[in-house]
């Protein structure tokens, strides 16, 4: 049995976050303050992540980090990929340090993206949904929905997502990550 754990996510860019907060209040949703976000991207030195749909990732958010592998996408649909996280150790250094230790060993530096994020949770029974409100510097808004499963759940997940996006009337999708898109505007 595959232990791995896979993250299902739909992104919908919109025009603001009053509908949605609107909808959110009505079903008793509560979403968290915003947080600053800012992401750094990897180049990986042997392989083109851009081919191999893979991304390596710092998140830092005030005084924590986190190190990401996301793998390739595994569907047409939604953005379903083998995720890994690590929480790095805590300290306005960490990411630098981390940084530093990448570049130091072939790693080049792809891309950034800065973000203000709101997060909450989505009541669904036998799921565990997140719900982003991402405020995306010099991309606009955007809402997403995820649920982190294992693989014999993906399908599901997939389903459960794309009915709840319908639920809220988010119906168009954005399989591009912000890093894509970011690199796209530039």
């Amino acid at each position: 049995m595959d232990d791995a754990l896979y993250e299902v996510e739909q992104k919908f860019p919109v025009d603001g976050f009053c509908s949605i907060l609107a909808q959110f209040k009505e079903r008793a949703i509560v979403i968290g303050d915003a947080v600053e976000q800012h992401d750094r991207y990897y180049a990986h030195p042997a392989r083109d992540f851009s081919v191999t749909d893979e991304a390596l990732r710092i998140r830092q958010m005030g005084n924590q980090s986190w190190m990401a592998y996301k793998g390739p996408r595994m569907d047409t649909g939604s953005k379903t990929r083998r995720e890994i996280e690590i929480e790095l150790s805590s300290g306005v250094s960490t990411m630098e340090e981390f940084d530093q230790l990448l570049l130091l060993v072939g790693f080049k530096h792809a891309g950034s993206v800065v973000k203000k994020r709101r997060a909450g949770r989505i009541p669904v029974p036998g799921w565990d949904v997140s719900v982003v409100l991402d405020e995306v510097v010099s991309l606009g808004s955007f809402v997403e929905l995820e649920t982190i499963v294992r693989q014999e759940r993906l399908e599901d997940a997939e389903w459960m997502i794309h009915e709840l996006a319908a639920e809220f009337g988010l119906f168009q999708a954005q399989r591009a990550s912000y890093l894509e898109l970011v690199l796209a505007k530039e």
